[in-house]
């Protein structure tokens, strides 16, 4: 997936997480929510270090990174990589207090107490999305935790104000259509043009069954994941030659074959939350097959090889891919 630019990116952070809370998927804003706190941990940490080299204090801008590259869960010389290790190394050094005293930031709710509460949700989700459990947070704490992620951004003046809520009362579909729409028109006679055709019609479809009575809670974490790739602002999938509702397209087409393969969910359950036209299972079908045919001209190997492996077991893939 092609990069999107970081010049909004917490800006996007928050419009993702506000779209999975309207949507229902509080584990995931919670998870999103969260990752956007950690880049912002990672973010101060790293301009901290630079002013304090800016202003001549080499030897304690050394002392911290040589602090910094102790906290991973092995031991090695590499800094933090998860949210639990970025926390412990902020109460360990004292970075809130060093942040404030280095910027004049004023925090009043960027404090250790409301980031372990942040961790505690965040580590749940996480056991639930490795698991496959059906634990789902409250629309409360998916609130709580993408507040605080707005509150954070603006005490460190990242960005403006307090988040605002995105209320999806609108018809999403048709804005997600449109935008595909609009997108095909600029792009009529490419390769990718047919294969983004699909795009908000399946979207959809896996939104509705997320929300079925009767499908498994599994393939609803399965669906969840395939969901979240679309709509997440973080490419996971690092590819400067795709463009991005490419390989989001791609994802939930093969996310849809291997679904029709589990035999789990019956026919008639798609065809009733279809809205596209055609036949679903054709559509998906063709689709991978358009796909398969010309990977070599769409994507690099590298991800094809995870792309193409969703086919065979499921969207889970995307998020146990090497970091």
């Amino acid at each position: 997936m092609a990069k999107r630019g970081k010049q909004s990116h917490y800006a996007r952070r928050l419009e993702q997480v506000n779209t999975l809370i309207q949507l229902g998927f509080y584990g995931s804003a919670v998870s999103s929510a969260s990752i956007g706190i950690e880049l912002l941990m990672q973010e101060l940490y790293d301009a901290l270090r630079k002013k304090l080299i800016s202003q001549g204090h080499n030897a304690k801008a050394f002392n911290l990174q040589t602090a910094c590259d102790r906290y991973t869960k092995n031991g090695t010389a590499s800094g933090p990589s998860t949210f639990s290790q970025w926390m412990n190394f902020y109460a360990r050094e004292n970075l809130l207090h060093e942040l404030k005293k280095g910027f004049g930031y004023n925090f009043d709710h960027f404090h250790m107490a409301q980031l372990y509460k942040i961790r505690k949700l965040r580590n749940k989700c996480s056991h639930a999305q490795e698991t496959q459990t059906d634990y789902q947070p409250s629309r409360n704490e998916a609130e709580f935790v993408c507040n605080h992620l707005a509150l954070f951004l603006e005490e460190t003046k990242r960005a403006p104000a307090t988040r605002q809520d995105h209320e999806w009362t609108k018809d999403w579909h048709k804005e997600w259509d449109g935008r595909i729409r609009m997108w095909r028109a600029r792009n009529r006679n490419s390769l990718e043009a047919d294969i983004v055709s699909a795009l908000a019609d399946q979207l959809r479809l896996a939104v509705d069954l997320i929300n079925h009575g009767q499908v498994p809670g599994k393939l609803k974490t399965q669906l969840m994941q395939a969901v979240t790739y679309v709509i997440e602002p973080d490419d996971l999938i690092e590819d400067k030659n795709v463009d991005h509702l490419v390989d989001d397209a791609a994802v939930l087409a093969f996310t849809f074959y291997w679904l029709n393969n589990t035999s789990i969910i019956e026919p008639a359950v798609l065809h009733e939350h279809w809205v596209g036209e055609g036949d679903p299972i054709e559509v998906t079908i063709d689709l991978c097959r358009h796909i398969s045919k010309n990977h070599k001209k769409l994507f690099s190997d590298e991800a094809w090889a995870i792309i193409g492996a969703i086919a065979e077991k499921g969207p889970r893939v995307l998020w146990q891919m090497p970091k």
